[in-house]
């Protein structure tokens, strides 16, 4: 179904567990959890874009003020 959407769906990462299960402590969830987290750091890029941290920046100068 990605595949048909032009995502690379071969070699999407999925990873199954339950949120609330972590939230009320199940240690297994929990570790789920913690291996989506990584997934999500090792497959998405980070971009950072030159006018959004101009705008940071000068908001966080002024809030300061």
């Amino acid at each position: 179904m990605l595949s048909f959407y032009e995502f690379d769906g071969d070699n999407v990462t999925i990873i199954q567990g339950s949120a609330l299960q972590a939230l009320e402590g199940d240690e297994a969830a929990v570790g789920k959890i913690k291996e989506l987290m990584d997934a999500v750091d090792s497959d998405i890029p980070t971009v950072l874009i030159d006018n959004l941290i101009t705008f940071l920046f000068s908001f966080s100068f002024h809030f300061f003020l």
